[in-house]
């Protein structure tokens, strides 16, 4: 993204009028020109622009209408601006005596952000003009702008992927469904995940062979999923536990057909086991048990599609490491396998479907950055509430109680995504307020939270 950090517009706004009339230009002295603290140009999220002058206790008036202010026309700043869409921000500085400033001028262009993903270390951004951006690591190529490398704290639009609906992010690979039903891919390819027939990594995206007709994709590790415009649901990648549900534990490298599943609605998968929904509102489940994530009364893994024991009228399922559940028609969760939502029976897991206490009244659940959003990392769970408000489990033995989060008290939640929980790696959590705005803390160290620290203790504004 070139017009993010251009170098020559490190002045921060350009001069609208000659300098003629003012202070160093041989007239009587000026107020301070206006500061822009964000440099016009091209951005994703909505932007919090700050104006300041060098002169003490200056009005700075502004418009954004392409017009310039005077001592009695444009809008007062008193607090930041947040910017949506294109907006042209014009600022003149008055103090006294002194001449006017100097108008300053900032364009800017906000794409504003569609939906977004998380993978190992990166994060990725189908935006509202449907191309595609992805930030963070790199090792793998997975940002799709033709290099390797470690850290990317700028958000780059990768290249041919235009016309996009529907995004996901892998451990370190990146997908991306186009309107015409066709899937593609970039970065690691080591289990066949990217579909072309190969385990060669990509650093540019490719076309996943012999798919059409695809109107959903869901990412998970090394593994991929897609549901096609007849409701079946195909796989590729990664097949160790029978990830891929084909009978096999034999990684493909190009879409299988997940045998004995019709109708399906949406898939949800972590690194180790995979539930999809049919629109009749049961679920099935496939991969490893040890904790009765599959939640068909036992603890015996499966290469195929058993049925969840006992659920009916699931609106939506997700999925954690050792974890599921759904979301409810009546917006309550269900959950079953380890108990980090609702009290082990016995122990730590449930090998049946078990109502999660304190959840109820959803507008979305996050679990894995799925559609509809409960995120779940072991002590850290999220969900969001009615009216946007981010909730929080209360940590502690057997408190299965939920929270406001307060850090997000006055930020109402559209979405959250959550890079991958791999066991030993550190985590990071992404959020998207209603106004437009992206939100990130957690682990830092490839840059897919923006510039700054290493890690982010608390939610921290992300000016992508």
């Amino acid at each position: 993204m070139a017009s993010f950090r251009n170098i020559f517009l490190s002045f921060l706004a350009i001069p609208l009028l000659a300098c003629t009339g003012g202070g160093w230009d041989g007239g009587p002295p000026r107020a301070g020109d206006p500061v822009f603290n964000r440099v016009p140009g091209t951005y994703l999220a909505t932007q919090t622009v700050s104006l300041s002058s060098k002169t003490p206790e200056a009005e700075i008036r502004f418009t954004t209408d392409g017009s310039t202010p005077t001592d009695n026309t444009g809008t007062v700043y008193t607090t930041p601006l947040l910017i949506s869409g294109t907006t042209i921000v014009t600022a003149v500085a008055f103090k006294g005596e002194l001449a006017p400033s100097h108008p300053m001028a900032g364009t800017y262009t906000v794409l504003g952000i569609r939906s977004f993903k998380s993978g190992a270390n990166h994060t990725v951004f189908l935006c509202t003009d449907n191309t595609v951006w992805s930030v963070g690591g790199n090792r793998y190529g997975q940002r799709g702008n033709g290099t390797l490398s470690t850290t990317n704290y700028t958000p780059f639009m990768i290249p041919g992927l235009r016309d996009v609906v529907a995004i996901g992010a892998g451990d370190d690979s990146t997908f991306a469904l186009k309107r015409d039903g066709t899937v593609w891919a970039i970065g690691n390819n080591s289990n066949g995940q990217l579909g072309d027939g190969t385990t060669t990594r990509r650093e540019s995206a490719v076309q996943v062979r012999g798919l059409s007709g695809v109107r959903a994709i869901t990412a998970a590790h090394f593994q991929i999923y897609a549901i096609t415009n007849d409701n079946t649901l195909w796989a590729w990648g990664k097949n160790s536990d029978g990830l891929l549900g084909d009978g096999t534990t034999t990684d493909r490298l190009a879409p299988v057909l997940v045998p004995g599943l019709t109708d399906v609605s949406m898939v949800s998968s972590s690194p180790f086991h995979a539930v999809a929904l049919k629109n009749d509102g049961t679920a099935w489940s496939w991969g490893s048990n040890g904790s009765g994530e599959l939640g068909d009364g036992t603890r015996n893994s499966s290469s195929i599609p058993v049925q969840v024991s006992g659920l009916a009228g699931a609106a939506a399922v997700f999925t954690e490491v050792w974890t599921s559940g759904a979301l409810m028609s009546d917006n309550t969760v269900t959950t079953w396998g380890r108990a980090y939502l609702a009290p082990g029976d016995p122990g730590y897991y449930n090998v049946s479907p078990k109502v999660a206490p304190g959840l109820s009244n959803l507008s979305a659940i996050v679990f894995g950055g799925t559609t509809y959003t409960i995120i779940c990392g072991g002590t850290d769970a999220f969900a969001v509430g009615s009216g946007g408000t981010l909730l929080q489990r209360n940590t502690g033995s057997a408190n299965y109680s939920w929270a406001v989060f307060p850090a997000m008290s006055g930020a109402p939640v559209l979405d959250i995504a959550r890079g991958y929980n791999i066991p030993g790696r550190d985590q990071f959590f992404t959020a998207l307020s209603t106004d437009g705005r992206l939100w990130g803390w957690g682990a830092n160290d490839f840059g897919q939270l923006g510039p700054g620290e290493a890690v982010f203790k608390t939610p921290t504004l992300i000016q992508f």
